[in-house]
């Protein structure tokens, strides 16, 4: 069994996933970032996803992956 860090994890497959729908390298790379908080699942972090994720959003509305990323930044936080 090999076990791979986190962040190798979304630099590979779930970066081709996160970059589809956007072809703005500073948008895709602060929603990895945003990812990165969400999937540390503390509230503090969490939280910050949720802050980030609404940043985003302000700066490119158009880049839809965020939107889901705040759901579920606010799903996690039931």
């Amino acid at each position: 069994m090999v076990i791979t860090p986190f962040s190798s994890w979304l630099e590979g497959q779930q970066a081709r996933i996160f970059a589809k729908g956007t072809n703005n390298p500073r948008a895709f790379l602060k929603s990895m970032q945003v990812y990165e908080a969400m999937m540390r699942i503390t509230k503090e972090d969490n939280a910050l996803a949720r802050q980030m994720a609404e940043e985003l959003i302000a700066l490119y509305p158009e880049y839809y992956r965020v939107y889901q990323m705040l759901a579920w930044a606010y799903l996690f936080e039931v």
